[in-house]
């Protein structure tokens, strides 16, 4: 009796170390990830996620990785494990999984779908963290940039244009917002409003997005015609 109680405090305390072990683990990975060891920091994040299954941000750190590895079926599931996850702790971990779940559905052209998590990530913001943290501000810019991205693909371009301009009034240094809300004005057939975002949309893209980069060639393009004869 001894013994099998020896045993069953050894097993409830290694239990409870499950999460430390995953912490460290998941912290890991992170250095490796930085250090681009991908394949070695794939290993990490899957045994932080067995050590603790609802380790949120393990899982979007994962997600994040399948992206870098073009494993995008696999960074959608941990995407959405990630905001099936008690993120009562870490609340901008689940809005920033939303964004990028929502975001790789408009890349794979499922633009109708990529509504639901982008707005739940938007619903779940309020504005005080947004004017007190850049970080949410940051994530609240993406949200509002890639549902209006949707809806423009969607056709709805007024639901498109509001959802751009606000993400320009809370972020108007960053160039995705004018490189799309360019593309409504043109369906409007508003040239000159067009115009004057293709502008905006080349003088803030940074060239090491793939995004901002196919925008502001198609900008360059876009403005070059206006000029030629």
């Amino acid at each position: 009796m001894a013994i099998s109680l020896m045993l069953l405090v050894l097993l409830i305390l290694a239990h409870n170390s499950f999460p430390e072990m995953a912490v460290y683990f998941h912290e890991r990975g992170e250095q490796q990830y930085l250090a681009g060891r991908l394949e070695e920091s794939l290993g990490n994040y899957q045994k932080a996620i067995a050590l603790n299954p609802s380790y949120a941000e393990a899982h979007y750190k994962l997600g994040l990785l399948y992206e870098d590895l073009q494993q995008l079926t696999q960074a959608q599931t941990e995407y959405q494990l990630a905001v099936q996850q008690d993120n009562s702790v870490n609340l901008l971990t689940r809005l920033k999984a939303y964004n990028n779940w929502g975001r790789l559905l408009i890349l794979q052209e499922k633009y109708q779908s990529a509504i639901a998590p982008l707005l739940s990530g938007k619903n779940a913001l309020n504005d005080k963290q947004v004017i007190t943290n850049s970080d949410f501000q940051q994530v609240k810019y993406a949200l509002l940039k890639n549902l209006g991205w949707a809806q423009l693909e969607l056709k709805h371009y007024a639901e498109a244009k509001s959802l751009l301009k606000e993400a320009i009034a809370l972020d108007s240094k960053q160039s995705p917002a004018y490189c799309l809300l360019a593309q409504v004005m043109e369906e409007q057939k508003q040239t000159k409003e067009a115009s004057d975002n293709w502008q905006k949309c080349i003088a803030f893209a940074d060239g090491s997005s793939p995004d901002e980069y196919l925008w502001k060639s198609i900008a360059q393009e876009k403005l070059k015609k206006e000029i030629e004869p």
